[in-house]
């Protein structure tokens, strides 16, 4: 069976570490560039032409208002995007420690889309199956079906998951060595 081309889970903190987040600047490294755009809009504006009519006053203050508007234009600028990067940051923060509390939790934990097909196990699964990560990725969870259920046992269990969003019971499964046990079963669709 082909596998289906999903990220693999694993690569979540070295994605993360490598700074996905699309600004990194400190403090002071904003206020260097927005004070060399102000002093690159100064010179642009003050090479202006303007009616010979206009009093020396009022072309100062029309320079200095368009300093002003350049400026405050570039430090709105600059703030929205800190706080989309700050919100970023707390978004890998989060998604990090949920990966974590899964991948070191002792209970076997598997996750897959609408169609059964594998997008994560964790160590612990993978222990009592005997499979690795790599082997149930994008796999149908009915590679570990053992055959003990009846077809009634099936369509009971997925009638109460579409109509309760879980189902609970014992159920037998089939290890990769071909061993069958039982095993408590929780679904949270």
């Amino acid at each position: 069976m082909a596998q289906k081309a999903t990220p693999d889970i694993k690569s979540l903190p070295d994605t993360l570490a490598a700074g996905s987040s699309p600004l990194r600047l400190g403090p002071l490294s904003l206020s260097l560039i927005v004070l060399a755009f102000i002093f690159l809009a100064g010179l642009f504006i003050s090479h202006l032409p303007y009616p010979a009519s206009l009093s020396p006053a009022l072309r100062w203050a029309i320079n200095a208002s368009a300093a002003v508007l350049i400026f405050l234009v570039l430090y709105f600028t600059f703030r929205l995007l800190l706080s989309k990067t700050s919100g970023c940051k707390r978004l890998e923060d989060s998604a990090l420690l949920a990966y974590n509390v899964l991948d070191s939790s002792s209970n076997p934990i598997l996750i897959t889309d609408a169609q059964t097909n594998i997008e994560y196990v964790n160590p612990a699964f993978c222990t009592t199956t005997g499979y690795t990560r790599e082997e149930l990725i994008g796999q149908k969870t009915s590679i570990m079906k053992s055959e003990k259920q009846t077809q009634e046992f099936y369509k009971d269990m997925w009638k109460s998951i579409k109509e309760t969003g879980r189902w609970q019971g014992e159920i037998w499964d089939k290890r990769k060595n071909g061993d069958v046990y039982p095993k408590w079963l929780s679904i949270s669709a």
